[in-house]
Formats: structure tokens, sequence, C-alpha cells
């Protein structure tokens, strides 16, 4: 263990950053040899969930007929059928990582944190990030940083003494541009407030999504559906909570249409937990609980009345809904003290092990219906509804293309 750390911490801090060195002039060599007359934008997914966060975006250029769009996976090696999903999904073409490094690319778009050989991309290419989901203020990095706009996360590969990898970064409202610019202040002049079109697309679909995928879990009109969410690690619900839901399990049953959704990856980063996440989901699935096991978390979100849930980001897309929501008690050290979690935690209500879950969500849920979450949805999300708008204002504008209402 001690050699693959030490292995990770030399490759991040010396061979990437050499790599990226080596490829400085290559794409700009490419570009002089090679011709377009369309704009090359790369989008780079790490897996097939990531794609699924890339879908919005590649809808909303695919059909500017000024871009040639490509898709490429952040992984070595590439495995073809990853590309192939992502292709697929997008609907676009795709290219392997090792070649897109040494082509030349007027915009790259990533909506994970670039890793391993996407870290190597060119200084001299322009980079756009857009979070995958809306931002908690998670901290999961060894030094305490938050997970999205942490300093470590940020000046990469050349460390402090770098500027940030990325060119654009996107926040969903002014209050996490704020915080960005907080957490590493060189994103000043780089971050801005676009909204986020994946919680755009999600709300102007849900009442659709609602109606299709009740019908799918067979509830009538007055049946309550209650979405029970985890996160990933030691502090999420299923390693601090779930015992306590399955005490109660046949009363929630018999109140509720229970829904159960597990972060993807929370096999590879829950080092202590009770079996895979396929073999957690089998066991629900013995019980009556519905489960989310792909990444099309939407229909669930919008079929139910009802949440409980830790610091998921997940938990975040019921508040657009007004969506009662219970969480449960996360420790503090898991996310960011002026993060948007933090005030959601106080603005919230909150779980407790001395108290049966079907009480409090029954208590919660009269007292919720006076208690719109404006205040939480502003600080989420800024500009709702427009971020498709400045989305493609914005894109145009760093791609040296017209702006297309003013055509229009």
């Amino acid at each position: 263990m001690r050699f693959k750390n030490f292995l990770i911490e030399y490759l991040s801090k010396v061979i990437i950053p050499l790599i990226s060195i080596l490829l400085f002039p290559l794409p700009l060599i490419y570009k002089s040899i090679t011709y377009n007359n369309k704009k090359r934008v790369l989008l780079v997914a790490r897996n097939s969930i990531a794609a699924h966060h890339m879908l919005p975006i590649a809808n909303l250029l695919r059909g500017i007929s000024q871009i040639d769009l490509t898709v490429t996976v952040d992984r070595y090696p590439a495995r073809d059928f990853l590309l192939r999903d992502a292709s697929d999904l997008l609907k676009i073409k795709s290219l392997h990582i090792i070649p897109s490094l040494l082509c030349y690319w007027d915009l790259i778009i990533f909506t994970n944190h670039a890793y391993g050989l996407s870290l190597c991309f060119s200084p001299t290419l322009k980079k756009l990030y857009i979070n995958h989901g809306l931002h908690v203020g998670k901290i999961n990095t060894k030094n305490g940083q938050d997970g999205v706009y942490g300093r470590n996360k940020i000046l990469r590969p050349f460390g402090t003494l770098g500027k940030p990898y990325y060119s654009y970064m996107f926040a969903a409202s002014e209050t996490e541009a704020e915080f960005a610019i907080q957490q590493t202040p060189q994103l000043q002049g780089i971050v801005s407030a676009t909204g986020y079109l994946q919680a755009d697309v999600f709300v102007e679909d849900a009442e659709k999504l609602r109606e299709q995928y009740r019908y799918i879990l067979g509830c009538g009109v007055n049946d309550k559906v209650l979405h029970i969410i985890s996160t990933w690690g030691a502090s999420s619900l299923f390693c601090t909570y779930w015992e306590y839901i399955e005490k109660e399990i046949d009363l929630l049953l018999e109140q509720y249409t229970l829904i159960f959704s597990l972060h993807p990856r929370f096999d590879q980063l829950t080092p202590e937990k009770g079996g895979t996440r396929n073999q957690i989901f089998e066991e629900c699935i013995q019980k009556g609980i519905y489960v989310n096991k792909g990444p099309d978390w939407e229909g669930y979100v919008a079929a139910a009345d009802i949440a409980l849930s830790d610091h998921s980001s997940l938990a975040l897309y019921h508040l657009l809904l007004n969506h009662p929501l219970l969480l449960v008690d996360v420790d503090s050290n898991q996310y960011m003290p002026e993060s948007l979690f933090s005030y959601v935690n106080q603005v919230a209500f909150s779980a407790s092990k001395d108290i049966s879950i079907s009480k409090s969500l029954k208590k919660m849920t009269k007292l919720t219906d006076r208690h719109p979450y404006t205040t939480v949805q502003q600080r989420m999300l800024s500009h709702q509804g427009k971020a498709s708008k400045l989305y493609l204002e914005n894109i145009l504008q760093f791609l040296n293309l017209p702006d297309q209402n003013q055509k229009m």
C-alpha cells in the first residue's frame, strides 16, 4: 500500500507535469498541419456515469453546425466498451485518450475533475469545468479541502506554483461562485454563475417523469413514496443509519413505497461496508424496496413525496421540488463549514436515533407543508430556467462564435 501511494504521488507530482510540458506545443503543431472549418470541442468522461452527466451539454451543443463534438474516456487503458458506451449515449464520435492529447481542441469540457492522462492536456488549450452535480461542499480529499473547489483539485498539475488547470468554471449559483473563490482565490475571473443545466432540465421534466415512474412503481394517487438516499464513505446513511431503517422496514413499507439510491462509487470509496452495492440492492429487492441501480436518478426523485438522506447531492434535487427532506446526522468534518450543505443542515429536519423514523417523517411532513425551501433554492441555483441560454452564450464566446440568439 505504501508503494502504491508513493507511485501515485510520484506520477501526480513528477510524471504528469513532465508529460504536460512535453505536450505543450503539439496541439498547435497539429492545428497548423490540419484543417477544420468547425470549432473542435472535446468532452472528457471518466466512465459511463460521467457520460450521463455530459448528456445535457452534448444535447445543447450537438445542434450547433459550427461545432465538431468528440468524446474521450478519461482512463488508461481506455476500454473500448466505455468509449462505445459514451459515444452511443451522447450520439457523437469518440477518440482514445492518447491521440486526444496530441490533437488541437478549441475547448475541452470536463464534468469530473481531470484525472490521470487528462491532466496532461497542453496548457495552451482552453478547458471548461462544469460540476457533475449540485455542489454540496463535501470534503473528499485527504487534506480536508472541498472536493470541487479545493486548491489541490484546481491547481494541478503544477501544484500551488501553477495556475488553475481550467480556463473557465461554471457555478450553479452566485453563492457557489463566491465559495469557490474563497476556497481557491486564483479562481477569481475564472468561475462564473450560470445556473445548472441538468437541474433545469430535471425541473422542467419532473411532472412528466413523476407520472411515468409512479406508474412503473404501481403507485396510486394517494400513495406516498419515500426516497432513501446514501452517498459513500463511513459517514454515509448506509454506514451510520441503515440498521435503524431495517428495524422499522415493515412499518415503513406499510406507510410508503420505498426507493433506495446508493452512490455508484460506493464499492470503491467505502472500505468498511456490509456487502457490495449489488448485494445490498438484492437484499433490498427481497424486502420489497425498489432500487435505483443505474445513473438515471431523475425519475425516482420526481416520483417521491418525501426523502431521507445524508449529505448526498442527490438530496438537493428534492429541495428543488419542495419535497420534505429528513437528514441523518452527518459528522461536520465531512463537509466545509460555509458550504451549501452546512446551510441545508441548519434549515432541514434532522433524524434522531432516539425517535422512530416513521414518527419523524410524519412530524416533518406536517411542518414542511408550511416551509417551502425558497432560500435554499436561491443558494443552490441562480438564473433558474436560464442555464441553457447562459451555457450557450458563454461557450460560444469561448469559441469565438456568434451568439445564436443574435443570429435569430
